[in-house]
């Protein structure tokens, strides 16, 4: 495992998928989302793998980020939520990924989820 710290949060990188724990109430912009890419990017090459959003607090992400995503490498992602009405939320940020978009209850379920994925989508 690779962690990576940044002003807005930690990013910690597995062999199969990464998670994000943003700092509370935190809007990632653009720029900050092309940062964590390239870092993706650059730990999983052309690696198949899983990013995992811990939106714990009422954190965002700039959803034209999903423009820049590398929809073949990128094989899902995993939201981790309580909020009862996250898939409501969450539904413009589902229309612009072309990969598998999953919500979760808790950070395991999603870790669980994620590392069987990835082995079932590159068959």
């Amino acid at each position: 495992m690779k962690t990576i710290e940044y002003p807005f949060g930690n990013f910690h990188l597995y062999e199969t998928y990464c998670h994000l724990d943003l700092v509370e109430n935190k809007f990632l912009s653009l720029e900050e989302c092309k940062i964590v890419m390239n870092d993706i990017n650059d730990f999983y090459k052309k690696n198949p793998h899983v990013v995992i959003s811990d939106r714990k607090f009422a954190s965002s992400i700039d959803i034209d980020a999903y423009k820049y995503v590398n929809h073949k490498r990128m094989v899902g992602i995993a939201i981790v939520t309580s909020k009862e009405n996250a898939s409501e939320d969450l539904i413009k940020e589902q229309e612009m990924y072309k990969g598998s978009f999953a919500f979760f209850k808790s950070l395991e379920e999603a870790k669980d989820w994620a590392a069987s994925f990835v082995a079932y989508a590159v068959k």
